[in-house]
């Protein structure tokens, strides 16, 4: 097996895979953690491999360098396939330049700092997040600011709504949610969009609805910063855009036992709002098991958390019409449009 995985990576990587052979590569990045973390090492070496010769040509050593590999190569033109040839090249270049390789790419404490790698794990995850059908987070305050940890205020206190300390997080798709918190005395005040209209239903009183279905969203951890975790796939994309990232191999605080990795993102300097610091822990098939915001703004009148955490308790599909307000309270309640 272990010869066949290097077969298909050689193959990948000379670009001659035949459109079965393609598929079997992508269905065993997602469903074997070997061939996984092989294909992103070897796309990692290949990346830097062509940033240091780019740079040697820019700089007028390449050719100087690689006289002899070419030389060499040229005798056997005649004899050798172009895969083979390509093949041949790229491991004459292994050969020469691994130590400096090896030296640049790993780095102290288990992290690949290239962003090649990284962005690599990010493609993994939005692949994941678009096979996904329901997800149910856990949300928890990890730090609430200056002020510390702010109890829960009953249900009828002015209009005062619930932090989201324990709420839980509805999925679906890009646009559609369910967050659910609760008030100091168990009572629910639950809000959310179908996708076509935002809605929220406080426990008592007018029932909300608006034809901007983000109108709504502003109490789910990032989306006031816009680094919006409920479309998954588009937060992950900012963190490329505008984060530096790191990849981290498995940590000792449990996430490893379970054959997690991380992925770090620090806020680029010239990046304004947003987490200072995010960090995600995912499995071999690129699904996201917990979302840590750190360094939130703050100065929000509400009293915003500094720091929050979205733990994935399931993904498992909810009932047809879960999304929709008409599930969330009771029937005759009166409707304000906003």
């Amino acid at each position: 097996m272990n010869d066949e995985f290097q077969t298909l990576i050689d193959a990948y990587f000379d670009d001659v895979l035949s459109a079965e052979e393609f598929a079997k590569v992508n269905a065993l990045a997602k469903e074997s953690p070997e061939f996984a973390r092989r294909l992103a090492t070897a796309s990692l070496l290949h990346d830097r491999l062509r940033t240091e010769v780019t740079l040697a040509a820019v700089h007028g050593d390449f050719a100087s360098h690689f006289d002899g590999e070419r030389e060499a190569a040229a005798s056997e033109r005649t004899t050798l396939t172009r895969p083979r040839r390509r093949r041949w090249v790229v491991a004459t270049m292994l050969t020469t330049a691994a130590l400096v390789i090896l030296g640049v790419v790993f780095q102290p404490h288990g992290a690949v700092a290239p962003a090649s790698a990284a962005s690599l794990a990010i493609d993994q995850m939005i692949e994941a997040a678009g096979r996904q059908i329901d997800r149910v987070y856990r949300i928890r305050i990890t730090d609430f600011g200056p002020g510390g940890p702010v109890a829960q205020v009953p249900a009828d206190r002015d209009g005062v709504k619930p932090n989201v300390d324990g709420a839980e997080l509805f999925v679906r798709g890009d646009d559609q949610f369910v967050l659910v918190r609760r008030f100091g005395d168990g009572t629910l005040f639950t809000t959310g969009s179908d996708g076509e209209i935002g809605w929220a239903a406080p426990p008592k009183g007018h029932v909300h609805l608006s034809r901007d279905v983000r109108r709504f969203r502003r109490a789910v951890p990032g989306e006031r910063d816009e680094i919006p975790f409920l479309d998954l796939r588009t937060g992950l994309e900012e963190l490329r855009r505008d984060y530096e990232l790191n990849l981290v191999a498995a940590d000792e605080d449990g996430a490893g036992g379970k054959g997690w990795s991380r992925l770090d993102a620090d806020k680029r300097p010239h990046v304004r709002g947003g987490a200072q610091r995010v960090q995600i822990w995912f499995d071999a098939a690129g699904t996201a098991h917990r979302i840590a915001l750190q360094g939130l703004p703050q100065g929000e009148p509400d009293g915003s958390p500094r720091s929050v955490e979205l733990e994935l308790l399931t993904q498992r599909e909810v009932s047809p019409n879960f999304f929709h307000h008409e599930a969330h309270h009771a029937p005759g309640r009166p409707i304000a449009w906003e």
